[in-house]
């Protein structure tokens, strides 16, 4: 195997074939034998380095098809086949590689076949993966929105673009320790509205569900004060409310549109390669081999031109808990408590208005921001074609330039889009993680139903003995209309693996005057781990709608010292005064046998201490046992809940 960087010379003269017949693209060519090269890129039209292929590095008159395997760190191969037909190539190239054709100018016959080689990671339905960043896990509601206040608070002319699910204006980002105590007019300056208020540009997108067709959906998930700024248009404060119109069948699976990438284009965005002639046409990625219930989920904030916020947390009073999700803690009170009633949970004598409730986030600083404000306008633009709702204020806007290097991580922000943008990079990235998993894979989420990641993993388990799969999630009533698919996926792992698999539910224990308090957590995350060095968190649920068409926002980090440091600090928060038997170099079993160990003797303090509030025994940290049973009500396809 030959090393060249950062052109490979794989082939030349495809001998014994003229260029005198029309191309495919019907461009006239010169009379001659072009002169054929590969130039092997990444998946995003970006120069490889490391490229690896056999052959020589000068040009070499080869008989046709030309077939050439080509490798590169970090990147899947690909065995790349060139074929002369009539004056232009065909190519097929394995491991999801793309391919474009190119010339250098109308009259050479110096041609180029550029092959984009896929990332083992990264989507290559999403923007290419950015350097430079400085990005948090953020384990909380109360450190996520503490950041973003601190952001709002030190940039207060700076432009914020915002999305969410839900929205509510007396939604307090940060709850100190006078909050008990403090007036409502002190309380109200940390409330959202007030914080986006007094700024030149701020744009909020918020989900609209089926307004069309239920009266009254439209307004239930924004409040009066958001839609008076939505309909006054002298305020620089523009409000969409944004409907999903996807069809979902009750019965049988969503087929998705064909996801389109216009790898040319994205070479021509490449300096070296910009003044090259391109075939017109995009190669396109094959697709994933009714009712109306989606909706855009996703929950992001913008700050400028460098800062972003991807996660689940919604601008709502549910969204907010501290990592030690104490059974009475009075921040969790509703804007409009009284000072009497939030001492009353002071003094543990009556629990809050809102639960334990669990989320992650990231904050990202650095050029990675930019692909996340993207994500935005392109929603954006769709609304002001479409005519959201408050269509009187809607401005268009262009994208900042990247902001500069903040930090030393690489991570990619991917969406799920449905059409007409069409994106399902979320799928993609996880896909590809559990696909190539070692040891140890971990699934913290409201929902437990993707039977198209589940097709993944189980074969990943059949193929690596090694790997264990720990999964946190909620308890699934009867009457939910996707616990069919939660049920057939925990089916499907216990009976296969049931000593690598684990399924677990989050309570919070407290006793007050001889009655035990076990609180379930309102288990709301959206965050995998697989190994020690990749995790994405965001606002994609483990469900097909969340792969498929729900319109979802995440970032994915694929990095050893950024992964180690999330699994401990994540499961070390989930065990209590275990955390010392949670460390950076566990594997996959010894994670795994810990948070059994600890949920079967957490289910045994808890029956013993329901039983006799004086049992000697409490439990450790937040983990129990989780049984999904097959009682489910409702009987639908995959891909509705």
């Amino acid at each position: 195997m030959n090393r060249y960087t950062p052109i490979l010379h794989i082939a030349a003269l495809l001998a014994g074939l003229s260029c005198n017949a029309a191309s495919t693209d019907e461009t006239v060519l010169p009379a001659c034998d072009p002169e054929w090269r590969i130039e092997p890129l990444d998946i995003w039209g970006r120069t490889l380095t490391g490229v690896t292929a056999p052959g020589d590095t000068g040009p070499t008159a080869l008989a046709t098809p030309l077939t050439v395997r080509i490798e590169a760190p970090d990147h899947i191969a690909s065995d790349v086949t060139v074929t002369r037909s009539g004056a232009g190539v065909t190519v097929t190239a394995t491991g999801g590689a793309l391919w474009a054709e190119a010339s250098a100018a109308e009259d050479s016959c110096e041609r180029v076949v550029f092959v984009g080689l896929d990332h083992v990671i990264y989507a290559s339905g999403a923007p290419a993966p950015k350097a430079g960043n400085d990005i948090a896990l953020l384990m909380d509601g109360q450190s996520y929105w503490q950041r973003v206040y601190d952001d709002l608070v030190a940039r207060p002319t700076e432009r914020v673009h915002q999305t969410t699910w839900w929205w509510q204006s007396d939604f307090e980002l940060i709850r100190p320790e006078t909050h008990v105590t403090d007036s409502p007019d002190v309380r109200r300056t940390r409330t959202m509205i007030e914080l986006l208020g007094g700024r030149d540009v701020v744009r909020v997108l918020v989900a609209r569900f089926a307004a069309g067709r239920v009266g009254g959906l439209a307004y239930m998930n924004t409040d009066s004060e958001l839609r008076a700024h939505g309909q006054d248009p002298d305020d620089g404060f523009e409000v969409m409310s944004q409907e999903n119109p996807t069809l979902a069948p009750l019965d049988g699976v969503y087929v998705p549109e064909p996801i389109v990438i216009d790898f040319a284009g994205r070479v021509a965005e490449n300096a070296t390669w910009a003044q090259w002639r391109f075939k017109s046409d995009p190669t396109k990625t094959g697709a994933l081999e009714a009712l109306e219930a989606a909706s855009y989920h996703q929950k992001g904030l913008v700050i400028g031109d460098s800062i972003a916020y991807i996660s689940g947390m919604n601008v709502k009073s549910t969204d907010w808990d501290s990592s030690d999700h104490r059974v009475f803690d009075a921040r969790r009170m509703i804007f409009t408590s009284t000072t009497e009633e939030r001492q009353a949970v002071v003094d543990r004598k009556t629990l809050p208005d809102r639960g334990p409730r669990k989320d992650y986030g990231f904050r990202i600083e650095g050029p990675l921001a930019r692909d996340a404000d993207n994500v935005l306008k392109r929603r954006w633009d769709l609304g002001l074609q479409t005519g959201a709702l408050f269509p009187g204020d809607h401005t268009p806007y262009e994208l900042l330039q990247p902001g500069p290097e903040a930090g030393t991580l690489t991570g990619q922000v991917v969406a799920t889009l449905p059409p007409p943008i069409a994106e399902r990079a979320i799928f993609e990235t996880q896909a590809k993680a559990v696909a190539r998993a070692r040891n140890f894979i971990y699934i913290e989420d409201q929902y437990f139903r993707a039977p198209l990641l589940d097709e993944i993993i189980l074969k990943r388990m059949e193929e690596n003995p090694d790997v264990h799969l720990v999964v946190v999630t909620k308890p699934v009533s009867a009457a939910d209309g996707g616990k069919k698919w939660t049920w057939l996926s925990d089916e499907a792992y216990r009976t296969r693996f049931p000593n690598r698999y684990l399924l677990l539910q989050l309570k919070t224990f407290d006793i007050e005057a001889g009655v035990p308090y076990f609180l379930p957590m309102d288990t709301h995350s959206k965050i995998t781990i697989v190994d020690d060095d990749y995790v994405t968190a965001g606002s994609a649920n483990k469900n097909n709608r969340g792969y498929l068409y729900e319109g979802e926002l995440n970032a994915a980090v694929w990095d050893v010292d950024f992964g180690r440091e999330a699994r401990t600090r994540v499961l070390k928060n989930l065990v209590g005064e275990l955390a010392d038997e949670i460390t950076p170099d566990a594997d996959g079993e010894t994670l795994y046998t810990v948070l059994r160990a600890l949920a079967e003797e957490n289910a045994a303090a808890e029956a013993a201490l329901l039983e006799d509030p004086d049992a000697p025994d409490h439990p450790v940290g937040f983990v129990y046992p989780l049984e999904i049973t097959e009682d489910y009500a409702v009987d639908v396809g995959p891909d509705v809940f």
